[in-house]
């Protein structure tokens, strides 16, 4: 016991009866660090095929599924009834009577959720997961705390039942479902077609996962400055398409315009942040590149469908750096 209490206690501890007591802390520090090393020996290996599998449901399970869940969602004006009765959406009833105060209550809810996406994103977090995550797990394991934060928010948003806009003739119900669906399949499209051409299983973490990828290019890179196509229209074509996404259709939602204004909040925020990192590893002519190009609205908008239009025409992946592609992280939003 005493061998005990002399590697593993504070240099200084109070005892019950008020004595100090003094342990030596170097052998606690010293076995703490060899724990690490070994740790991070035992990370660093490959994973083997059931392990590789668990991380493949989960990511399934708690970030893919939930995703497209939200997505579905927000496209029938941030309510979906079937699954909102089955899974007892809200779970928690705050009785709030205002529509302001369930909107603020939501805004909240939004902003917890970039909070953390936030967090997660950051290089220094990731290192750190990687202490105890192993390396081709780590986009999994994003994707897995986003997802079920998307899926916490939705179960707790307090709906306001407001509708602000209705095409101005009734239409029939299948008609009003088609012009929504077709509306919202125009930003859907060219997210889906920044992801094929950036790496779409890398972005999802798959190839990680079950690719026969060394594990240091899992998580390490040279990324480079893309500044052509869409890219020479807004610098994050993908955030333009999520906003389109919030706010487009036949159909205006008070909650559904909430989300929008959410997310425009938490990105006028979050940009500065995440270019900070470009800035860091391209310098000057990122600098250059932000002062030409918009973060998010095209300045030229034919220009823009022209480069729509030229990706579309082109769906493929990008063939450049392999490293830069299973990175995913520098030059593609999380």
């Amino acid at each position: 016991m005493a061998e005990w209490v002399s590697g593993y206690l504070p240099a200084r501890l109070i005892g019950t009866s008020g004595a100090t007591i003094r342990v030596e802390i170097k052998p606690a520090c010293a076995c703490i660090m060899s724990l690490f090393a070994e740790s991070d020996a035992r990370i660093n290996e490959e994973l083997s095929w059931p392990a590789r599998l668990m991380w493949l449901g989960a990511n399934l399970v708690f970030g893919v599924i939930p995703a497209l869940l939200f997505f579905v969602w927000v496209e029938q004006d941030a309510s979906l009834d079937p699954v909102a009765r089955r899974l007892g959406w809200p779970w928690v009833d705050l009785g709030i009577g205002s529509a302001m105060g369930r909107c603020l209550w939501d805004v909240g809810l939004f902003f917890l959720f970039g909070l953390m996406h936030s967090s997660l994103a950051q290089v220094g977090v990731q290192a750190k997961m990687r202490r105890v995550v192993p390396a081709a797990a780590i986009r999994t394991l994003f994707l897995m705390a986003t997802g079920t934060a998307l899926f916490l928010m939705m179960g707790f948003w307090q709906s306001t039942g407001r509708m602000i806009w209705r095409p101005p003739v009734e239409l029939p119900e299948w008609a009003e479902a088609a012009i929504r669906g077709a509306i919202f399949a125009v930003p859907a499209a060219v997210i889906l077609g920044m992801l094929v051409r950036l790496g779409f299983f890398e972005f999802l973490g798959w190839a990680q996962l079950v690719g026969a990828i060394p594990v240091s290019e899992r998580t390490a890179g040279t990324p480079r400055l893309r500044t052509g196509g869409i890219y020479g229209c807004v610098r994050h074509p993908i955030y333009t398409g999520l906003l389109a996404i919030f706010v487009l259709g036949p159909t205006l939602s008070l909650d559904r315009l909430t989300l929008f204004l959410a997310a425009t909040a938490y990105l006028w925020v979050g940009i500065p942040v995440e270019e900070r990192k470009l800035i860091q590893l391209f310098g000057e002519p990122y600098l250059d590149y932000r002062r030409r190009v918009p973060a998010l609205l095209p300045h030229d908008g034919a220009g823009f469908v022209a480069a729509l239009g030229r990706m579309g025409a082109s769906l493929q992946p990008d063939r450049g750096d392999k490293r830069d592609r299973l990175s995913g992280r520098l030059s593609i939003e999380e």
